[in-house]
Order: structure tokens, then sequence, then C-alpha cells
């Protein structure tokens, strides 16, 4: 024994291994382009060690909102698969808390893919992106990720 815990019964006590919480993964390509068009437009931020996501509020320095859970697993998702990269830790604030978060870092290549994306013709058998109205271009604009989930 080297001196570590014991049970109540003088036995070496075991640690389990720390289980990493499981996200899962998606495969809906509209969302993960949506996801990463808002991290070049606007921006994320993780904060907590449970890395909660936020994304920047515009129109306000240093103001963030809570990001929905599936954006949320989206954007952990481009993280593992390094289409984003993580940043240095700003001061933010979420109504009246300030927070620390590390911002969420765009590659080149993951905006020239975002370009491309945006310039290609979607086939006519796929549904619209944009249901309210289909001549604006999303390249313009922040796309609230929660407002489009409740029209459908």
């Amino acid at each position: 024994m080297t001196g570590g815990q014991t049970d109540l019964f003088g036995n070496p006590v075991v640690s389990l291994p720390e289980q990493r919480q499981r996200r899962s993964e998606s495969n809906d390509v509209d969302l993960m382009h949506t996801v990463a068009a808002n991290a070049v437009r606007c921006g994320y931020l993780l904060v907590g060690t449970s890395e909660r996501v936020y994304a920047r509020v515009a129109d306000r320095d240093g103001e963030v909102q809570r990001v929905p859970r599936y954006e949320e697993e989206a954007v952990h998702q481009l993280l593992r698969r390094r289409w984003l990269n993580f940043g240095s830790h700003h001061p933010v604030t979420c109504g009246a808390a300030n927070l620390t978060g590390a911002a969420v870092l765009v590659p080149k290549e993951t905006r020239s893919r975002v370009e491309r994306w945006n310039r290609l013709q979607r086939p006519p058998s796929w549904p619209r992106s944009t249901p309210d109205d289909p001549t604006v271009p999303t390249s313009d604009r922040v796309v609230r990720l929660h407002d489009r989930k409740k029209r459908r």
C-alpha cells in the first residue's frame, strides 16, 4: 500500500475511472452549416467545467446568451471534428451573472467551407432552408436556431 485512502474495512480504495459525458452526434447538414455560419458571424463561448455554450449578443459588447441544447451539441461536435478551435478566455455577462468563457475560434478552412456552402444550390427535392422567406439570404444575418425549430 502506498499510503492511499482505505475503505471502512482497511482495503485500498480503487477509484473508478472518470466517465466523460457522451455527447450525441448529428448528421443534420443544415444544422452543422448554420452553427458553423453563426460561429463565423457572431461567435460562441464555452463557459464552466461542463463547457456550456453561449452565443454573443449582437450590438452588445460582452453580452452573451445560452444556446439551446441541440445547438450546444452541434458546437461540441464541430469542436471534436476540429472544424472549430478553442481560443482565449474572455469576461462576459449573461443577464446579471459575470462569467469567464473560452472563445470558440473558426479556422480559415472552415470559413471557406461555409462560404462555399452558401454559394451551393440546394437540390429541388430538399426542403427550403429558410421556411419564412426563401428569397432572403441567410449569409447576411444571424440565424436564431431556437426560433427555426419552433416553426416546424
